[in-house]
Order: structure tokens, then C-alpha cells, then sequence
């Protein structure tokens, strides 16, 4: 597969939707790459790609593993010894850049990875963006020493978890939660941090503020004294209609429109799988 840089791949375009893609692809194996991901990756393990999608599931990158056939300008990326396919991409016009033992075309949007060792393995993936300039840095900081956090957290609809708000400033969340890793995500958010204490991870705005609010727990989070978290889908759904309450099942997730905010699972296609988080998420534009 040639890799059109900030296009996409033959047959796989940046912007295509999900449907789309699967309609042309086939049925995917659907998995969350992370407790608190608000959107799915679609996996199709015997092509060896992974199909990463915006909040509005817009094709937004895609991995090609090894062994799968990649290239860019005439030259193959992955099953080779790394260092002939670095100078191959120096003789074709395209600077690799190191950066921190991963190399990456950033003009190109491309991440090489790392070689599986030092000397002479190849690389095992290649992450093809549709942004130049992918910011892959992590940075830690410290926390206040306050109160502890609670051991359970309820749902406030469509704001938060109890103190846990949308609309909250960063330092004030910095305050109240203690120490985190901060970074930016590969979508929605401009930034975003990691508690590790409490398992919560808040997604910021361009000013600073707080837009979405995902808990992957120890602690626990209920809502009209359901427990949503470590809970298979199926008992879920069963407690809220118990309760009267409007429950929409989707993809890997159930959504609860009245009160604003989603339980997710880790992958699709298996209601008896426990829930991962618990997000509250502004819907997708358009």
C-alpha cells in the first residue's frame, strides 16, 4: 500500500466515515485503545491495519503492523532492516527525524516507531496521520495536597461526577485532583490530563476548560444507585429500565440521553463484557 502523506492509503482516504469504510472493507473487530477512549478503533488483523476515527467517526489515521506491505516514495517501510529503509528515505528527499528513539517524518505525518531492536530489525508499524507534526510528548506534574478523593463518585447529568465538573478550569481540576500526566490527545480535546489517583481523565478546550470527563475508577460511580463501572452491559441496561430510565445501546457503549453521558465497554459485540468507564462527553457536531 503507497501512503499519500496527510491523504491516507490507497482504497482507505482521511475523512471517510466509519460506514464507509466498512461497507468497502468489510465487517472490522471494533476495540477502545484505552479505558477512557471516546471513540473505537476498527481492526482488521489479517490486512495487519488498525483504523483510527474521529468523534464525528471520520477516518482520521491509520497503522499498517509488520508484516504488511507499506511504502512511501518507492520505498518499503516495514519488514526490512530499518536503517537501509532510513537511507532509501533520505535518498528519496524525505528527512526521518529521532525523536525519543522513534523516528518520524513530521512534515508527512508519519511515525516509523521504533525498531524492535537496537540493530538490524525493522519496523513493526507505521502510523500514517492526517496531521503534520503529531505531538506524541508527555509531561508529568505535581499535585496539591488536599482532601482525599472519594470512593464513590455520582453522576451529575450533563456535567460531571459530584466536584468533577465540565466547564471547570485546568488548574482548578489540578487542584482538586492531585498529581497527572498531561498530554494531547489524538482527537477532540486540545489537552488533556491523566489523574492517576482517581482514574479520571479530563479532555480541556482551547481556553483551558474542562469538555469532557471520563472515570475509569478504583473508585466507584453510580447513578440513581445503579453502579456503572466493572458491571456487564446487559445487567446495566436491565437496572436502568427497572428504574424507568431511557437507555440507547450503541457500539461497545449504552447512552443515557436524559441525563448526558455514556458507560463504555472495551470492545463491541459482547454485552456480559464489565464496563470500563464512565464518560460524560458532548455530543458530536453535525
Amino acid at each position: 500500500m503507497e501512503i499519500r502523506p496527510l491523504e491516507g492509503l490507497a482504497g482507505l482516504a482521511f475523512g471517510r466515515s466509519r460506514w464507509s469504510v466498512r461497507e468497502a472493507w468489510g465487517t472490522p473487530e471494533p476495540f477502545r485503545r484505552a479505558a477512557y477512549s471516546p471513540v473505537l478503533t476498527d481492526a482488521y488483523v489479517r490486512q495487519g491495519l488498525m483504523l483510527n476515527y474521529d468523534e464525528r467517526d471520520l477516518l482520521h489515521s491509520v497503522e499498517v503492523a509488520s508484516p504488511a506491505p507499506v511504502g512511501l516514495r518507492g520505498v518499503g517501510l516495514t519488514g526490512r532492516d530499518h536503517r537501509i529503509v532510513l537511507a532509501e528515505l533520505r535518498a528519496a528527499g524525505v528527512t526521518p527525524v529521532e525523536v525519543d528513539k522513534e523516528w518520524v517524518l513530521p512534515e508527512l505525518g508519519i511515525a516509523l516507531g521504533r525498531p524492535r531492536q537496537d540493530t538490524p530489525e525493522d519496523f513493526e508499524s507505521v502510523l500514517v496521520s492526517s496531521r503534520p507534526h503529531v505531538d506524541y510528548a508527555i509531561s508529568f506534574f505535581e499535585g496539591q495536597a488536599g482532601a482525599p478523593l472519594p470512593e464513590e463518585f455520582q453522576v451529575v447529568p450533563h456535567a460531571g461526577f459530584g466536584p468533577v465538573r465540565t466547564g471547570l478550569a485546568r488548574q482548578e481540576l489540578r487542584e482538586l485532583l492531585g498529581a497527572g500526566m498531561a498530554s494531547v490527545p489524538d482527537v477532540g480535546p486540545a489537552a488533556q490530563d491523566n489523574f492517576f489517583a482517581g482514574g479520571i481523565v479530563v479532555g480541556y478546550d482551547e481556553s483551558g476548560h474542562a469538555r469532557r470527563v471520563v472515570i475509569t475508577g478504583p473508585a466507584r460511580v453510580t447513578y440513581q444507585g445503579m453502579e456503572l463501572l466493572g458491571r456487564p452491559l446487559g445487567e446495566i441496561v436491565a437496572a436502568a429500565r427497572e428504574r424507568g430510565l431511557p437507555v440507547r445501546p450503541e457500539e461497545a457503549a449504552l447512552r443515557f440521553p436524559e441525563a448526558g453521558f455514556s458507560v463504555w465497554t472495551a470492545r463491541a459485540g459482547d454485552d456480559s463484557l464489565p464496563s470500563v468507564a464512565v464518560a460524560v462527553v458532548p455530543e458530536p457536531a453535525g
